[in-house]
């Protein structure tokens, strides 16, 4: 009787090739009811992926099976057109008969390392077949003909079996004398290879390693099991394929077990997970009227991820009407080991590809409370309205970027209050007049919240409390509707009047000091005999940071200013809401 053996692949503390490791758990649990004599198991003492078998083949067979099936799931796949076609001719010889198989492509991350000359298949050109089994390439050929299909490739061969194309690896060799130093987790071994770009998106392709050192050294070594490992981080990965971007969001933390415990929680076994069956573009959005599937740049599709996943439990605890759920996302968050968001945007640029940004979050816990305080206030904040009503109409080449500022700053825990006046000013220009109340709303309930936040890098004075927010937004609105009130009275047909306090806005706006800004609400006191004592705003001016009390006066004001032509373009309807 053989005795157990144990083979543990350990944490790399390398945030790719760790995700890594719970692929391969992962695909190797879904595995295990064909191999019930290998045991797998996470342990947490030594931070590692244990496989108890009873022989080295054994295992390799088993270890084989898991990165074959990798490649099924993520490298060889169907498109629902390509099963619609099924252009590919193979010949069983075990039946001795043809069949049209659907051709296969990667899914997007592997995508951006597959080449042409990735594609293997066992095959054989029609020309060599004529010379080998003349009557088996006639019936080939005639079989093409009736079903208007061509052969593969440009050597023009008879498959064998459907063409593959991950790459073929090396898995648990046989040590030779003469090794290597993996450059990543630093072990010996004879079963070594040049880094390259396939086992991290940051690593450059071999040819460019080789062609770029500026020392002419030769690359930096990966062992084999980090190789390995490397392929299995897809598995883990939650990702997007716009028309022109990739997202890639990994789950990371210090802890196998933490990282497993996450994928259930938030990532791709959990009900965030939505494949794209049909072409496979996404794995985790697949709504029209989604957030994500609205996201164009990195801090947006943190904010629309981070709002999925807490409107799921959300959903789902009160259904259940169970313990809060925000207890259990808190526990997801800080449990065990920090937890960290690592979020690609890739730009694919024909046979390569370009990284434009790589973003780490760790304020997962943050966000959850935020998005928490925000669901428990009245009125309740639209955020769906607040995310949609951030895209820039008058921007066709760049309609997000102000939303990305914005949502970053939120991540980040800035106050956003400035950036809001820059884009309701920049939108409502050219005779536009978005609906701004959803954004000013957001803006108000969050920062009178990220006040109370402990350990923020704001200074006191430049932060507005409650009530001083509540003074500028008043102000502001009483500017717009003293004015309609003195030029359009009760005849809504003069509302194109109106239009005159736009100009004034801007000129409240363009003050850079406080003296100016009082000179200029003096000026529409006496204008539209607006009543606003000089004592009380000048109080208020002294007890806060006057860019930010000016931002929330000017966009207030615009705010009730573009309500007030909204309804006028509808038949005169006008309301002070």
């Amino acid at each position: 009787m053989s005795v157990p053996q144990v083979y543990v692949f350990r944490l790399r503390h390398q945030w790719w090739i760790d995700c890594g490791i719970v692929g391969l758990y992962q695909v190797a649990r879904s595995l295990q009811s064909k191999y019930p004599d290998i045991d797998i198991s996470l342990s947490s003492d030594n931070q590692e992926l244990r496989f108890t078998y009873s022989s080295q083949d054994q295992l390799r067979e088993f270890l084989r099976a898991c990165y074959e099936e990798l490649a099924t799931r993520h490298w060889n796949v169907s498109t629902k057109k390509q099963h619609e076609l099924r252009e590919w001719v193979v010949y069983n010889r075990e039946l001795d008969r043809f069949d049209c198989k659907p051709k296969r492509q990667p899914t997007p991350i592997p995508a951006l390392f597959v080449k042409g000359s990735s594609w293997r298949a066992e095959a054989i050109p029609i020309s060599q077949l004529h010379q080998d089994n003349p009557t088996l390439a006639q019936r080939a050929e005639q079989y093409i003909q009736t079903e208007k299909k061509t052969f593969w490739g440009s050597k023009k061969q008879l498959l064998f079996e459907p063409p593959v194309c991950h790459a073929d690896l090396v898995i648990l060799p046989e040590e030779k004398k003469k090794k290597s130093v993996c450059s990543v987790c630093g072990k010996a071994s004879s079963a070594c290879e040049d880094v390259s770009q396939p086992a991290f998106l940051l690593f450059a392709s071999n040819s460019a390693a080789k062609s770029f050192n500026s020392e002419l050294n030769k690359p930096d070594k990966l062992c084999w099991e980090c190789s390995f490992l490397s392929r299995f981080a897809v598995e883990t990965a939650l990702y997007r394929k716009t028309n022109d971007k990739l997202f890639i969001l990994q789950l990371y933390a210090p802890s196998v077990r933490k990282m497993s415990h996450l994928q259930e929680k938030m990532g791709v076994l959990s009900a965030v997970r939505e494949l794209d069956k049909e072409y496979f573009l996404s794995n985790i959005e697949m709504k029209k009227d989604g957030l994500l599937y609205r996201a164009r740049k990195p801090y947006e599709f943190l904010w629309a991820y981070y709002n999925k996943v807490y409107q799921l439990y959300k959903e789902e605890r009160d259904k259940q009407a169970a313990d809060p759920f925000i207890l259990e996302l808190m526990k997801i968050a800080l449990d065990e080991a920090p937890l960290q968001m690592a979020l690609f945007v890739v730009s694919p640029k024909g046979q390569t590809f370009m990284i434009d940004e790589l973003v780490f979050y760790d304020e997962t816990a943050y966000i959850f409370r935020l998005l928490h305080e925000l669901s428990m206030v009245e009125p309740q904040v639209d955020l769906k309205s607040f995310y949609h009503d951030l895209h820039d109409p008058t921007d066709d080449t760049n309609p997000t970027m102000y939303r990305n500022r914005i949502l970053r700053r939120v991540l980040e825990k800035k106050l956003i209050i400035e950036e809001v006046e820059r884009f309701a000013f920049h939108v409502s220009r050219e005779g536009h007049h978005p609906n701004l109340r959803h954004i000013l709303q957001f803006t108000i309930f969050y920062e009178s919240l990220i006040r109370k936040e402990v350990g923020l890098d704001i200074d006191k004075e430049d932060t507005m409390n409650p009530e001083q927010i509540k003074m500028a937004t008043q102000l502001g609105k009483q500017i717009v509707y003293s004015a309609r009130d003195y030029l359009c009275g009760s005849d809504a047909k003069r509302n194109d009047e109106l239009k005159k306090i736009k100009g004034d806005l801007f000129s409240l706006r363009k003050t850079r000091t406080k003296a100016d800004f009082m000179s200029q609400v003096n000026t529409l006191q006496m204008r539209y005999g607006i009543i606003v004592p000089k004592e009380y705003v000048n109080g208020v001016l002294e007890q806060c940071h006057f860019e930010h009390f000016k931002a929330y006066v000017v966009t207030s004001a615009l705010n009730a200013y573009n309500t007030l032509m909204y309804y006028k373009s509808k038949e005169g309807e006008k309301t002070d809401e």
